[in-house]
């Protein structure tokens, strides 16, 4: 597992860490597109719902010169079909973000950043435990320091949640490059009190890292969506597990949704006007020939997740983007804005798809 944990996170190292915020909409007959970001990998989106708005931070690409970091931070309007520069990241590489509908800031979570002479004992990172909050129409960047508890330093693959009938951010796993183990911790934070609570709660389940995780109003749960677990200490294996967390409860529980598909690097989100999750690409492994998934298999399906039937439909659409790994993907009210990724780390594409939820057909706007 060590030599496994190492090779996940000199990769994004030699990506130098750059880590992301993004942005989305449902598709519309102009299917114009006045100017976007450039490709990279690893790009995070989330969904302002105040603002109406995308928002895209950093990411990583590679040029001549080798791999580097995007400090841009991008916002997407759905209804225009514009994308426009607002800012830059204030601090740090960004592991998981989500846009906090009661603060009406984007609420950001570090657990490392890249330092030459950093503290952590293999690699150029200063391990930390830092939570930020970036306003959108100010453009301005608010460094939090909870207090007294927070997430452990070292923390990389987590990845977050709103929970909007409850108010606060759920975070869960993640690999601690401090032990190589994968977390299994659940985390809520509070913006107005400024407090992480380790929730501590049954039923969680196993340790893991760049899985789904995606809050679902109508049922009111939080859903954890396959990624990478260790079921041993040596081996790595991509799962297709689905969990449902009832934050009120404080309780995870397993769902037995049989044909999940098995996925690293899960895209997956809730569509609100559908009361859907829709889960797009991301990798696959030969395991057979591959049992430490070193190679990644780039896939380009679409699935639907009802959780009411608990179940899930392999989605047909006419249209679709190419196979993929490592792009952003967030929900708007009717559908989803999916932007860059590629087939290998080194190839991103500077696509960006719309899905309509109701019709569930994708659509990809052409750059004039």
């Amino acid at each position: 597992m060590r030599k496994k944990a190492l090779l996940l996170l000199a990769g994004v190292l030699a990506l130098v860490l750059g880590l992301f915020l993004i942005g989305a909409e449902e598709a519309a007959a102009d299917s114009s597109l006045t100017m976007g970001p450039s490709g990279r990998v690893y790009a995070l989106l989330t969904y302002d719902e105040d603002a109406k708005r995308v928002i895209m931070m950093g990411g990583a690409k590679s040029d001549s010169d080798g791999w580097e970091p995007d400090k841009e931070v991008w916002a997407f309007d759905p209804n225009a079909k514009t994308w426009e520069l607002i800012g830059n990241l204030e601090s740090g590489d960004y592991d998981s973000i989500v846009y906090d509908e009661g603060a009406g800031k984007v609420i950001v979570f570090l657990g490392f950043r890249y330092n030459l002479d950093g503290n952590h004992p293999f690699f150029p990172i200063d391990v930390v435990s830092e939570t930020w909050a970036y306003d959108v129409s100010t453009n301005t960047w608010e460094k939090r320091n909870p207090g007294p508890i927070k997430p452990p330093k070292g923390l990389l693959g987590t990845r977050m949640t709103y929970d909007s009938e409850s108010g606060v951010v759920i975070l869960h796993g993640g690999l601690d490059v401090n032990s190589f183990r994968f977390s299994r911790d659940t985390w809520a934070y509070d913006y107005a009190s400024n407090t992480w609570t380790n929730m501590q709660p049954a039923g969680a389940p196993s340790g893991r890292n760049y899985h789904g995780l995606t809050y679902d109003a109508d049922a009111d749960r939080v859903f954890s969506i396959g990624g990478t677990i260790s079921p041993n200490a040596a081996t790595y294996v991509p799962t297709n597990d689905v969990f449902a967390y009832d934050f009120n409860e404080n309780v995870w529980t397993r769902l037995d949704s049989g044909n999940a598909p098995v996925r690293e690097y899960v895209s997956a989100e809730y569509i609100p006007s559908t009361g859907r999750v829709i889960l797009f690409g991301g990798a696959t492994y030969d395991v057979a020939s591959d049992p430490g998934l070193y190679d990644p298999i780039p896939n380009g399906d679409t699935w639907e997740f009802d959780y009411f039937s608990n179940t899930w439909t392999l989605l047909k659409p006419r249209t679709s983007p190419s196979p993929r790994i490592w792009h952003g993907m967030t929900a708007t009210g009717k559908g989803l804005v999916l932007f860059s990724g590629g087939e290998t780390r080194e190839t991103p594409n500077d696509e960006t798809w719309l899905f309509n939820g109701k019709s569930r057909e994708w659509r990809q706007l052409s750059t004039e």
